[in-house]
Parts: C-alpha cells; structure tokens; sequence
C-alpha cells in the first residue's frame, strides 16, 4: 500500500507542476482532487489501526506516518487540493 501512497503523491506533485506551468489543469482534478487527498489520507491510517490492533506497533507507526502528507495538503496545499 505504501507504494500505492508513494505513486498518487508523485502524481499530485506532477499535477501541480503542470499546472504551474500551464496554468490550468482539467476540471476533474479540480473537482475530485480534495476528495482523492482526504481518501489517501484515511486510507494510512486505517491500515496503522490494522497493524496495531495485530500487535505490530513499528509497522503501524510507519503507516501512520504516511497521513502526514495528506494533513499538510488538506491545511496548506495547492487551493485545487483543499476545500473551500
């Protein structure tokens, strides 16, 4: 899963490049972006309580530790990646 987590934020990052660049992005990441951030975000987490309920606490801190980026895009990412 944690490679799955590593693909999506590379991905955002080359979105957000592009849209740097080009100034705009297709209307589908605008929409469904925030929504994708807040899935990633959750996802960590629920397999951290997965692995602690399973008594592996290492394995659970690190799954944990991959909702960081999702937090710090819901607060201060690109306005395509936030609410509001």
């Amino acid at each position: 899963m944690r490679a799955g987590l590593a693909f999506f934020w590379i991905v955002m990052a080359i979105a957000e490049a592009y849209q740097r660049v080009s100034g705009a992005l297709p209307e589908a990441f605008s929409v469904l972006g925030p929504w994708f951030v807040v899935v990633m975000t959750l996802l960590p987490l629920l397999e951290a309580a997965r692995w602690l309920r399973a008594g592996d606490r290492l394995e659970g801190a690190k799954s944990a530790l991959w909702a960081l980026p999702g937090l710090v895009t819901l607060v201060a990412g690109p306005a395509w990646l936030r609410f509001g």
